[in-house]
């Protein structure tokens, strides 16, 4: 159901046994330690708190899929500009506990479910910012941010498959987490190492692109066919694996140059929400030739 019907409000971030209390006092007390966000001031760890937090996520998302499949009326750029910035102040508001760094994965002493949660809210919110990159630029913005997006997409989906020995007991959640969010930045990679753009990131070289998508190509291989989406899995590995191939085998030259007529793919439309909001790259169509005419 849609927030727009809905009058109950986010959870406050108080533990459990406050709410099975009985002694109304004993809440108003708990009250004091919320912050004006919502959050507890304490920063202390409940089992609401990650949920409050993606649901936040996921009220955002709504008001961007709201945007991204009207037909009534065309959604303007300081809306989306507008969603965006709410969506940057939502994770800065965040506890810092819930905040995903780096260096989070090589800490043992971190717990698996709350690295987990770190990981997924990095990973929500990204996917937040994918959308609205994607409807921006179909309004004529350039296709930097998106770039940058999808990079991150893909570097924080990876270590699911990467770091097992750290995620062992979420072995059961990757089939799901590589198509959410590994597969449609890996899409808009693909692009890129194929179409070379102008943008302003220092880590997307040419190199760094094919490291990560066969980085990318590798998880998908570890999925099994019988996996749930293991079919896609493997239709989106071979994709990926022919861009690869066209890339590495093509002519020497600059990266600038770097030819992506030669693949015979029509981009034009990859970029628009034609067959699904997540399909950047036509991962579920049936897979062309280089020998391939576009229709452009």
């Amino acid at each position: 159901m849609s927030q727009s019907y809905i009058t109950t409000p986010l959870p406050l971030d108080i533990p459990n046994s406050i709410l099975f209390e009985d002694r109304e006092d004993v809440c108003m007390n708990a009250m004091v330690d919320i912050s004006d966000a919502g959050w507890d001031k304490h920063e202390r760890k409940f089992s609401v708190t990650f949920l409050r937090a993606r649901s936040q996520i996921s009220l955002l998302r709504e008001e961007i899929m709201h945007f991204a499949l009207n037909t009534k009326r065309a959604v303007s750029i300081d809306e989306l500009l507008d969603v965006k910035a709410r969506e940057s102040r939502t994770i800065e508001e965040f506890p810092s506990f819930v905040k995903y760094d780096d260096a989070d994965l090589e800490n043992r002493k971190q717990e698996v479910h709350v690295l987990y949660w770190k990981l997924l809210m990095r990973l929500e919110h990204l996917l937040n910012v994918f959308f609205i990159e994607r409807l921006l630029m179909k309004r004529g913005h350039t296709r930097s941010e998106l770039l940058s997006v999808s990079f991150d997409m893909v570097t924080y989906t990876l270590p699911f498959w990467t770091h097992q020995d750290a995620l062992l007991p979420l072995r059961g959640d990757c089939e799901w987490l590589i198509m959410a969010f590994g597969v449609p930045g890996g899409g808009i990679l693909c692009q890129e190492l194929l179409m070379p753009t102008l943008h302003n990131d220092p880590r997307i070289t040419r190199s760094s692109l094919i490291q990560k998508l066969s980085l990318l190509v590798g998880f998908l291989d570890w999925i099994k066919p019988t996996a749930p989406n293991g079919d896609l899995c493997g239709k989106c590995k071979s994709i990926i694996k022919h861009v690869l191939d066209q890339a590495l085998n093509a002519p020497a030259a600059g990266y600038e140059n770097a030819p992506g007529a030669a693949f015979d793919w029509d981009f034009t439309t990859q970029v628009d929400f034609d067959f699904d909001l997540l399909d950047t790259f036509g991962w579920t169509r049936s897979e062309p030739t280089l020998s391939q005419q576009t229709n452009a």
